[in-house]
């Protein structure tokens, strides 16, 4: 079940401070819906939207954690939604490995 709209907008990519404001507010919708679906996990996946955690979506430190941390708790699917092949090596290590551990 899809549980949020989505978190990034790539029309934006490189507009880093008109992207930051919108990711606050996506993301801390993303943690209330994810409040009020958690009791209907036994009847579905939650899907909170993809993992994103390249720099050029204006994602700070901040919202990249929060994010990964709430994809973490809805137990349900985990997408990425990062070109993996481009991304920085060190942001796989840090980030999407620890999702999937």
């Amino acid at each position: 079940m899809r549980i949020s709209e989505d978190i990034v907008n790539p029309q934006l990519r490189n507009i880093s401070i008109l992207n930051s404001i919108i990711h606050k507010k996506r993301i801390e919708q993303l943690e209330l819906n994810l409040s009020k679906r958690s009791a209907t996990r036994p009847i579905w996946q939650l899907d909170p939207d993809a993992f994103i955690c390249d720099k050029s979506f204006g994602l700070k430190e901040q919202h990249i954690n929060k994010l990964s941390n709430l994809i973490k708790l809805a137990q349900g699917v985990k997408f990425l939604g990062d070109d993996l092949i481009n991304l920085d090596k060190k942001l796989i290590k840090k980030y999407i490995i620890p999702l999937f551990s």
